[in-house]
Formats: structure tokens, C-alpha cells, sequence
């Protein structure tokens, strides 16, 4: 991606990204703060992190001063959207589905911007991926640290980084042809079909197990020898000397010889 000069990024994408992200933190918030005790301010500061923590992390990467803190539209944008999402999470019958589909919106958004802008600061394929990888999963990892929450993208069954990796399979394929506006739309179609259908579907990824590799296989295991009885029932373990007493046949037997 070094030679290749990606057009500049519209700041209408990134501040939809942070709009979406804002959105739904906030409503992920507003559903929990009666049972939680979250008061208002803690419900807009879910929201606002969780929309700029991804482009913030993006751009402290990349070197360069983040965006949001070089006007007031990214803050302004992402408190509208969170006040937005705090408004109307109680009137949503489905929460938790409407922000699943916002969380799953903002993954190819955040992810196709953290790429092309990573590109046009010199960096390799694989760094731009790293990058946008981080950028679509950093508000996030914020959201659930504030909440309290298990991380979700290290959790099984969330579908946050493999979806994510698809889509930017996706737009690394389209993006010379298509363009930055049709790859974007491209790799955020992906990425939010992937999030849903896994959400849905119960999609899960596979569970890490350690790997039980022991000595005790390798280990030639020498079977046990039972012990004997001799004729007068008395029990002789393997290796020892029976000197048992002699039953009365053998005394017979001897006299009469």
C-alpha cells in the first residue's frame, strides 16, 4: 500500500463512524443505567468514548494529532448521537438487537477508514489492516471496560475480529477498482452481514483448550502381578517366599513315603 495514493478521506465518513459508535454506546448504557445507577454524564461519556476511542487510537498510531481533537465537529457529532441513543434505548422494544446492528455498522466504517488512512501514511498491507483492526474494535473495548463488561472480542461467540478480518480481505480486493466511497460501502456491507448473521445465528468461534500433552502417556506403564494363594488358602504377594504351614495332605503324604 506505500505506492499506491489512496484519495483523502471525506470527513463525512469518519464523522458517520463516530456517529454510529456514539449511538450505540450511549443506548448500551441508557438499557443498564436504572439497574447500574448511571446517571446521565456517565451515559453521554460511554457514548462519546465509544465513538471517538476508535478513530483517538487510530490516529495516536498513525502519529498524528486525532481528529477529534482538532475541531469541535467530532465531539459535537458524537454528543448528538449519544444523546440520540440515550433518548430512544427505552423506546426500542429489541434493544439489544438495535445495538448489534449499530456495533456491526461501525465495525466496516471504522475498519475502512483506519485502512485507507494508515495507507496514505506509508504504511504496509498488513500494518494498514492492523491498524483499521483497532480502529473498528477500540471504542469497543472501551465501552465494555467502562461498563464493566468482559471484552467482548476476546470472548467466543462474538464474531467482532473475524468479521472484521473478512471485511478488510474484502476491501484490500476492491478498493483499487471501486474506489475509497465503494469500498467502504463494500467492506461495511461485509462486515455488517457477517456481525448479524453470527449474532443470529449463534455463530461462534472455537474455544481455546491447552493442549494436554503430558508425560504420562509417554510412559510404559509395567502391569501388576497378583499375588497367589498356596493350598492352605494363606496369601503370597509377587516376589515374596511362602513359607506357609502345611496342610495335613502333605503331612500324610510324606509319612506314607
Amino acid at each position: 500500500m506505500t505506492g499506491g495514493a489512496l484519495p483523502h478521506i471525506p470527513a463525512g465518513l469518519d464523522l458517520s463512524a463516530v456517529a454510529v459508535g456514539a449511538a450505540a454506546g450511549a443506548a448500551s448504557a441508557a438499557r443498564r443505567a436504572a439497574a447500574e445507577r448511571i446517571d446521565v454524564i456517565g451515559v453521554a461519556i460511554v457514548g462519546i468514548v465509544t465513538g471517538l476511542g476508535g478513530s483517538m487510537l487510530r490516529d495516536v498510531l498513525l502519529g498524528q494529532v486525532p481528529a477529534a481533537l482538532r475541531g469541535d465537529r467530532y465531539l459535537l457529532v458524537a454528543l448528538s448521537a449519544a444523546a440520540a441513543g440515550m433518548a430512544f434505548a427505552h423506546l426500542v422494544t429489541r434493544a439489544a438487537a438495535v445495538i448489534t446492528v449499530l456495533d456491526a455498522a461501525s465495525i466496516g466504517l471504522y475498519l475502512s477508514l483506519g485502512i485507507s488512512k494508515a495507507g496514505n501514511a506509508g504504511l504496509s498491507t498488513t500494518a494498514a489492516v492492523l491498524v483499521g483492526i483497532v480502529a473498528c474494535s477500540g471504542g469497543g473495548v472501551l465501552r465494555d471496560l467502562l461498563l464493566g463488561d468482559s471484552v467482548a472480542i476476546v470472548r467466543v461467540g462474538s464474531w467482532y475480529v473475524t468479521s472484521a478480518l473478512l471485511a478488510a480481505g474484502v476491501f484490500l480486493a476492491v478498493r483499487q477498482s471501486a474506489g475509497l466511497g465503494g469500498a467502504t460501502t463494500v467492506t461495511t456491507m461485509t462486515a455488517f452481514t457477517l456481525r448479524v448473521l453470527a449474532w443470529r445465528r449463534a455463530w461462534t468461534s472455537p474455544a481455546a483448550k491447552p493442549l494436554n500433552i503430558g508425560i504420562a502417556q509417554h510412559v510404559r506403564k509395567v502391569p501388576q502381578r497378583s499375588g497367589r494363594r498356596s493350598r492352605n488358602g494363606t496369601q503370597v504377594g509377587p516376589g515374596t517366599c511362602a513359607r506357609a504351614r502345611p496342610d495335613l495332605a502333605d503331612v500324610v503324604s510324606r509319612r506314607r513315603c
